[in-house]
């Protein structure tokens, strides 16, 4: 028959429709999807709520770091509240015991703080469980079994459990202890476990024996322990038993990498009878390795692992047999990458666990859940005595079952389950007439099969009342237990959210009672929950209680919320509470890219210098080094150019900086690794010039500056690795040469002057010390302090000096002293360990700054400090430990650290989000406690200065008093306790007093700045005020004065009222101006330059525009008054024309439209406002006026009058007729001379004659 081609398209698309019914039915990938990343997934299990734990060596899942554990909801996405820190090597094994608790075997030699070798259990959280010892086994756990007494059997490749001989297979008490009646011996690795219903242990693996008796890859113990003698199975030469599955009717499918047993041809897969002989009947034929097997209640056969086909027929990893071994047609997910895992939920759904990133052609990464055909699973009860199990389908088949009864307030055992065609049964029961009951199985799947958790049913029966809880949030929403997520939103750190109401209704036929709320999970205290407001609950009755969220640290916060009563089915009611948290300060944002930050310190006035590999800032182009106002915005005052990296900076009293590192180039100078600048960051002459990279730079309390780096010349003299410059800017030698034989990364200065530093060196100052010395002032070794880093192959990177002269160090050490340190550590000011500080980083610290209360700031590579998740930077308490309600995060690494003297912390480092929020490579961040220092005066003799908050902690502090045009020097302070004092002075009875300090930060500690407080003490001292108009104050630093539009080349004058407000004489007065547009603004003198108190004067400010447009300029008033010196204003104008000028005057508008329009009669005096402003008229006001007027002088008619003074812009004409005819009208000349104006018009005749005045705006 011909078709139409259309017709055959159509025709040929529902024969490919009607030729596939298989992929209906049991193939394709649901909506789950977690995105695990990192690494493969090996197992999972399936919890009795419905969630799904999976295990491997990933790091990540749905892009949050997870290390080799983790839960998912049934939906996919990551369960927030479960969370098992610091897993060092891959989970191949799950087994979750009947109370909930975890056990986990792999490769693995740590869990979170704790020593666990390659087994562990954790609680249903994800916490460690340290009831259960470490058996501290020696090689891999690659498969667990739970015992129904709740030992716990273990397959790997070990040979010892601590000092116990356990060679590959073992049994362990419930505490976690060797079990000493069980020794099997077997002489190759166990990989795989499984359960007969029976209670016999079926084993598989490479060994050839077991305690001396042969058994090739496969054996069976007895349910008392001892060899099943019976039960020999072999294998040719080569086999790898990965698999097993005890079938309900006793036979055993096995899988893995072998090609013949019992001497017939069984490619990868085959099943034996109960007694060990081989199914003949049962061939799959599987071309490639099966690591995976799950079977279900129908009697069908999962199976995965790296083969592509099954019995001739394509199948890409994973694949289904019938019972009699022939591939299952329908069903073919087609992965593209190795299956390491099966399991089959309670509805039949596959999960898949592997490497694989694509399955059915969708994009589904390490774990994925495929449909399946139906499961079916019935629980009944037969008068009091008889409970039933049905199942059958896709279910997943279970080793062992038991059932339970509800007694109303918990489960209580009726006995062990025995297996039945199609279930289980438990007969002779003596049940009440009505209550719940609960079947709860045992399955298996996962890695090599060896996992193992339950399977849960519960139903009820009879006709008594029961109880049925719901919770709804908001009202009238209904929350599904173990699914639903409460998400309270972003807030800011340590705000506090609007409480949510949550709702509990009793929808039962009895009283719901012993209703409790609890919270846990990863971040408890972030969530605050009220108690219901009863306990108790009649059917129907209802009652509520609120949760607020106060995030204590960035990005996602979680807990779970756990409602518990009597309800059998829900005795444990779950909701996951989440949030995010914003831990920065918000209106902080430089807009620094281009590269990493490296170095930062403070200035003074509040402004921060900031350095790296940046090369934009504010959107403006700045080489590696920036100067940030306080608010963050770009000093464009400040632009060094500097052509590399900038690692360190220090700042001195007099403005001047110095920086360091890889550069050679300072604007158009050459600067080789070490520039010093001016204040405005313009260069100072000279050139250090290092030879090699500069890491660090540290001053000292005579300003002279510690060099530390790769260097051995400066200035061309052989100075290796530090040097020290004089404050002028070169070498302090002879007296200063410790010739370090390594780099010297960090060097901190103590308040003796002697220098703590560390690198990669092994000998410096003229003496073997390595990686950690301290030096004299003369640069010699310090030989009475002597730690011992170990031997480490990397420099140490940081050093800094605690207020009580304890020493932090930061580096890749793992031991200090000889004791175990990770990375951080605290030395006692003699150099020995200060044993009770142990903070634990995973990972280097980069950077260290310390707050005045003691607490310490670390920034590094690290993810964790002590085994808790931390984000590249974290907050230390006092004596070490980790400073929980400070969590701001990065995505980076953070390689400096500097704090305000707010107590605001300044980040720099590589991270392009930091506190929650996206920002490149430098932040600034809340404190959340305030940062306290008060400056005071005893006497005349006495100086304090308490510091304590998050205020910086400094050193080199120093006090001085201000002498009414200067500060005068009053010394350097003493620590005391909570601060610094200074005594035996001699000073005014009143006036200002300056504190300054040095606060140290940056990559390995090579920066510092300066906070100053400046106060007032006594009641004597000058106060400026400055007024415009006279009564009006203006505010230093804040106010301007407006001159407004003004005509071009004409001036405009304010008076200014300088004021003394205070009790003593304002000496020093003086004024002066600056900007871009000072030139057009004249000040005269200053009445006086000296006020008594009380007294006043004035002085006036002249704008006259050069030319149109915004003129400015800047103000500046000195004086005696320290704290308003020089009192700063700006000073603006507008240039305009004469008639603009009289337009603004006149109607507060220069442009000529509404009723200033040229055209408009505003005041109705019959002359519009162009005619008004020709003729020097008062456009707002009518009344008498008198334009020119004409007379006869000799033989002509003549108009004379003067451009009024200030009138610009207007071109005046006369013409004269006689007839008054639209074209009879001759123009007159105009033979006046400026700004005189004479029209003269010939009189002849009798004619008469008529003269107009023409006005024309320019």
């Amino acid at each position: 028959m011909n078709l139409p081609p259309m017709r055959a398209g159509v025709i040929l698309a529902l024969l490919l429709w009607i030729s596939l019914p298989g992929r209906m039915s049991g193939q394709t990938p649901d909506s789950f999807n977690p995105n695990v990343t990192g690494g493969s997934v090996y197992s999972s299990v399936v919890l009795p709520d419905g969630k799904i734990l999976i295990a491997g060596d990933f790091t990540a899942v749905g892009g949050v770091p997870r290390s080799r554990v983790a839960r998912l909801f049934a939906s996919g996405a990551l369960d927030p509240n479960f969370v098992t820190n610091n897993v060092t090597g891959t989970v191949f094994a799950i087994a979750v015991q009947n109370d909930g608790k975890i056990l986990l075997g792999g490769g693995f030699s740590m869990v979170g703080p704790a020593t666990r070798s390659y087994i562990v259990r954790v609680h249903p959280d994800g916490a460690l469980d340290s009831t259960f010892t470490d058996p501290e086994v020696n090689g891999e756990v690659y498969c667990l079994n739970v015992d129904s007494d709740g030992k716990i059997v273990i397959g790997g490749s070990f040979d010892w459990l601590g000092s116990t001989s356990r060679h590959r297979i073992a049994r362990l008490e419930t505490n976690g202890s060797v079990d000493p009646s069980f020794d099997p011996q077997a002489n190759g690795a166990v990989y795989c476990m499984a359960r007969q219903t029976d209670g016999k242990l079926l084993i598989g693996g490479s060994f050839g024996g077991i305690g001396g008796n042969s058994r090739l890859g496969i054996a069976r113990f007895n349910a008392d322990g001892t060899l099943d003698a019976g039960f020999v199975p072999t294998f040719a030469s080569a086999y790898d038993v990965y698999s097993l599955i005890a079938q309900p009717d006793g036979k055993i499918v096995v899988g893995g990498d072998f090609i013949i047993i019992n001497g017939v041809a069984r490619n990868r897969m085959a099943r034996v009878n109960a007694d060990g002989t081989l199914d003949t009947g049962f061939d799959p034929n599987v071309n490639g390795i099966i690591r995976t097997l799950a079977l279900q209640t129908n009697g069908k056969i999962l199976l995965g692992g790296s083969f592509t086909s099954v019995g001739g027929v394509t199948r890409n990893r994973v694949a289904r047999v019938n019972a009699d071994g022939t591939p299952d047609t329908g069903f073919n997910p087609n992965a593209n990458s190795n299956i390491h895992g099966l399991v089959i939920q309670p509805d039949g759904k596959v999960i898949l666990a592997g490497g694989f990133s694509i399955v059915g052609g969708l994009s589904r990464s390490r774990v994925c859940r495929v449909t399946n055909e139906a499961a079916t699973s019935t629980l009944t009860v037969t008068g009091t005595t008889q409970i039933d199990w049905t199942r059958g389908g896709s279910a997943p088949e279970v080793e062992k079952a038991g059932f339970e009864a509800w007694n109303g307030s918990a489960w209580i055992s009726q006995g062990t389950a025995v297996r039945i065609a199609g279930g289980w049964r438990a007969t002779g029961l003596a049940l009440p007439a009505s209550t719940w009951i609960r079947a709860r199985g045992w399955a298996a799947g996962g890695y090599h099969g060896s996992s193992t958790w339950e399977v849960v049913q519960t139903t009820t029966y009879g006709a008594a009342s029961r109880p049925d809880i719901t919770v709804e949030q908001p009202l009238a929403t209904v929350l599904t237990d173990a699914a639903a997520v409460v998400d309270f939103g972003t807030l800011e750190w340590l705000d506090t959210s609007a409480p949510k109401t949550f709702t509990i209704r009793n929808n039962g036929t009895a009283s719901l009672t012993g209703l409790a709320v609890v919270v846990d999970g990863v971040f408890p205290a972030d969530f605050s929950v009220g108690s219901p407001s009863a306990t108790s609950l009649v059917p129907g009755g209802s009652t509520t209680f609120t949760v607020t969220f106060t995030p204590h640290g960035a990005g996602s916060r979680s807990a779970a919320l756990h409602i518990t009563s009597n309800d059998a089915d829900e005795t444990t009611f779950d909701i996951a509470l989440t949030g995010s948290g914003q831990h920065l300060d918000a209106a902080f944002n430089p807009g620094i890219d281009g590269g990493k930050v490296l170095s930062a310190m403070v200035q003074p006035d509040g402004k921060m210098v900031v350095g790296g590999d940046f090369v934009t800032a504010g959107g403006a182009l700045r080489n590696r080094i920036a100067r940030l106002n306080a608010d963050g915005t770009l000093d464009t005052s400040f632009d060094p150019n500097v052509n590399g990296s900038v690692a360190a900076m220090v700042t001195f009293p007099n403005g001047k900086m110095t920086i360091g590192g890889s550069f050679t180039t300072v604007g158009v100078d050459t600067k080789n690794r070490v520039a010093r600048l001016f204040a405005d960051g313009s260069r100072e002459n000279g050139n250090v010039n290092a030879n090699n990279t500069v890491a660090c730079l540290a001053a000292q309390a005579d300003d002279k500056t510690i060099v530390g780096g790769d260097f051995t010349t400066i200035f061309s003299t052989t100075l290796n690795r530090i040097t020290r410059l004089t404050t002028a800017g070169f070498n302090d030698t002879p007296g200063f040469n410790p010739n370090a034989s390594g780099t010297v990364n960090s060097v901190a200065v103590q308040a003796d002057g002697k220098l703590v530093v560390c690198g990669g060196f092994s000998s410096i100052g003229g003496g073997t010390q390595v990686k950690l010395a301290r030096l004299t002032t003369a640069g010699a070794l310090d030989t009475t302090f002597t730690p011992n880093p170990g031997i480490i192959s990397s420099p140490l990177e940081c050093v800094a000096v605690q207020a009580d002269g304890k020493i932090l160090v930061a580096g890749p050490f793992t031991t200090m002293n000889g004791v175990a340190r990770s990375g951080f550590a605290r030395l006692n000011s003699n150099g020995t360990l200060d044993t009770s500080f142990n903070p634990g980083p995973d990972g280097a610290v980069h950077t260290i700054a310390i707050q005045a209360d003691g607490k310490i700031l670390i920034g590094g590579s690290f993810t964790q400090v002590s085994w808790v998740n931390r984000g590249y930077i974290a907050r230390l308490n006092p004596d070490g430990s980790l400073d929980t309600g400070f969590d701001p995060g990065a995505n980076a690494a953070v390689s400096s650290l500097a704090i305000q003297s707010d107590g605001k912390i300044l980040v720099g480092g590589n991270f392009t989000s930091a506190g929650g929020v996206a920002r490149n490579y430098f932040v600034r961040l809340q404190n959340d406690s305030p940062a306290t220092q008060a400056l005071s005066v005893t006497g005349t003799s006495q100086i304090d200065w308490a510091r304590g908050g998050a205020a910086p902690e400094v050193e080199q502090v120093t006090f001085d008093t201000w002498n009414g045009t200067g500060w005068t020097s009053r010394g350097a302070a003493t620590r005391v306790a909570g601060g610094w004092r200074r005594t035996g002075l001699s000073i005014a009875a009143g006036g200002w007093v300056r504190a300054r300090g040095r606060a140290v930060g940056g990559r390995y500690n090579g920066s510092s700045g300066l906070v100053e407080q400046i106060v007032s003490y006594g009641t004597v001292f000058p106060d400026v005020a400055l007024e415009q108009p006279s009564g009006t104050t203006l505010v230093d630093g804040v106010s301007s004065t407006a001159f407004g539009p003004v005509a071009v080349n004409t001036p405009k004058v304010l008076t200014y009222t300088v004021r003394n407000t205070g009790a003593a004489s304002l000496t020093s007065l003086a004024i002066t101006k600056d900007g871009a547009g000072a030139a057009d603004f004249a000040l005269s003198a200053l009445g006086a330059t000296t006020l008594a108190a009380g007294a006043s004067t004035t002085f006036t400010v002249t704008f006259t525009p050069s030319d149109f447009g915004l003129r400015e300029a800047a103000l500046h008033l000195a004086s005696s008054d320290y704290d308003e010196t020089p009192f700063d204003i700006t000073l603006t104008g507008q240039g305009v024309s004469a008639q603009e000028s009289w337009r603004h005057t006149h109607f507060g508008s220069t442009g000529g439209s509404g009723n200033a329009a040229d055209s408009f009669d505003f005041d109705n005096d019959g002359l519009v406002n162009l005619l008004e402003y020709a003729f020097g008229l008062n456009p707002v006001q009518a009344g008498s006026v008198q334009l020119p007027q004409g007379q006869r002088v000799g033989d002509t008619f003549q108009i004379t009058f003067d451009t009024p003074s200030g009138v610009t812009g207007i071109v005046y004409e006369a013409e004269w007729s006689s007839t008054l005819q639209p074209g009879d009208w001759t123009p007159v000349p105009d033979t006046g001379s400026a700004p005189q104006h004479v029209f003269s018009v010939p009189v002849s005749g009798s004619l008469p004659i008529f003269v107009r005045l023409k006005v024309t705006g320019s």
